[in-house]
């Protein structure tokens, strides 16, 4: 067994040894206090503050100590990190940053700049944002409502468009009324030949309608495109009035209204507003042909190219007869717009048409337009009765499929009132 080593009391002499954890913790603690400002409080010296103090100057006289050099460390290294905090006033404490010295930052002033650059990149990030949707504040409009609080209140007495109409002579001579002396009546372009005097009126409101632009501050123009885009997409939010979601249902550029306004105007989305509120099954219909991957078209242009080709047609005359007969104009151009909307979608489905046939397709109906109205009408009312039997709830039969399935496994004969009708629903499968 070794001896108990003896204890010294007397002063260290020889090389110091190195500090220990304690004491550099103890330094970094120095660091610390220096840097917040805090003073260590005075304690009243002992009999072991005496020893230390003298055990150091007996170090000093001794000569450099690897203990000295590691308090000159230290020492520089409070310094370094402290910078102008570490001098304090004469009270004891450290200036705070940002005010003493007025070359350190203000940390206010920088937050606030954070704060200020942050709120810029979200409104740009808003801003950017292609598709986005505004909050859900305007109401739909139906077809008769806007009929009757828009169309129907537009003033068309002094209106300037029916003036200008009244300058340029019609190409057409009207060979149904003539003056005295066999001499047959000059007509200008507010005149339609072959239309009745009663409808005169109704012909004036809708010529005043396809020469009004379409224009985002006005309410009504604005609900009425907003209900059409709406129910295209099944949304329940308005869209931007400009921005690349307008690509979804046709148009060419990212603001509709370039594509209205070129002809039709605001006529052009009272065209889509029928469709949509007589005819909603057929509208998305067609819509949905329109995206597909292979047969896709422009919707939106493909509507405004048989507005503008209805209204040639009227304007000729080649419609008179059809709207003398019905007793209204509105109703007979309407029918007409859906008759070519449809028959260009049967003719793109059926022919498994592509884009390279647009303009073929596009002539196509407007001759039948121009020469068998009649005919289009009646096509497009056996369309129209034809997908709303298909959408029928009435019509779904529900079949027990688990005793069928149990009865073709033991080899019994499938009853033949089931087998009927399951061989229709696979033809009519087959015709989607």
């Amino acid at each position: 067994r070794q001896a108990p080593r003896p204890t010294r009391t007397g002063p260290r002499s020889g090389p110091a040894k190195p500090a220990g954890p304690v004491q550099r913790i103890m330094g970094h603690r120095d660091v610390v206090d220096n840097v917040v400002g805090r003073a260590a409080p005075k304690a009243a010296p002992t009999a072991d503050d005496s020893s230390k103090k003298q055990a150091s100057a007996a170090e000093e006289a001794a000569g450099p100590s690897r203990t000295g050099a590691f308090n000159s460390l230290r020492s520089n290294y409070a310094d370094d990190k402290a910078g102008p905090q570490a001098s304090a006033g004469p009270s004891g404490a450290a200036p705070v940053s940002g005010q003493g010295d007025p070359d350190q930052p203000n940390l206010q002033d920088e937050w606030a700049e954070v704060a200020e650059r942050t709120e810029q990149i979200r409104q740009q990030q808003e801003a950017q944002t292609a598709g986005a949707i505004q909050k859900k504040d305007g109401a739909d409009i139906l077809y008769d409502a806007a009929w009757e609080q828009y169309c129907m209140k537009i003033s068309v007495a002094d209106s300037p468009a029916l003036h200008d109409l009244e300058q340029k002579p019609h190409p057409v001579v009207d060979s149904s009324c003539s003056c005295g002396g066999g001499r047959r009546q000059a007509l200008t372009l507010r005149d339609v030949p072959g239309l009745q005097r009663p409808l005169v009126e109704e012909k004036d409101r809708i010529f005043v309608l396809a020469a009004t632009n379409f224009a985002w501050p006005d309410e009504f123009h604005r609900r009425m495109l907003n209900t059409v885009y709406k129910r295209l997409c099944r949304s329940q939010f308005d869209p931007l009035p400009c921005g690349s979601h307008w690509d979804i249902i046709g148009f060419q550029g990212n603001d509709p209204s370039t594509d209205l306004n070129r002809s039709g105007r605001v006529l052009n989305v009272i065209h889509m507003l029928c469709f949509s509120t007589k005819h909603k099954e057929v509208f998305e219909k067609i819509h949905q042909l329109s995206q597909h991957p292979e047969q896709n078209f422009p919707f939106a242009c493909v509507s405004v190219n048989y507005t503008k080709a209805v209204m040639d047609a009227f304007r000729m005359g080649q419609l008179s007869k059809q709207c003398n007969a019905a007793g209204n104009v509105m109703e007979t151009l309407d029918s007409l717009y859906m008759a070519c909307m449809f028959d260009f979608y049967d003719r793109w489905r059926k022919g498994k048409r592509t884009i390279v046939k647009f303009d073929q397709t596009l002539k196509e109906v407007s001759a039948d337009l121009l020469k068998r109205p009649a005919l289009l009408i009646k096509r497009f009312k056996e369309g129209v009765k034809e997908v709303e039997m298909r959408n029928d709830p009435n019509r779904l039969e529900f079949s027990d499929m688990a005793n069928l399935g149990m009865a073709t496994a033991a080899g019994q004969a499938v009853p033949k009132k089931a087998a009927v009708r399951l061989g229709a629903y696979a033809v009519a499968g087959g015709d989607e």
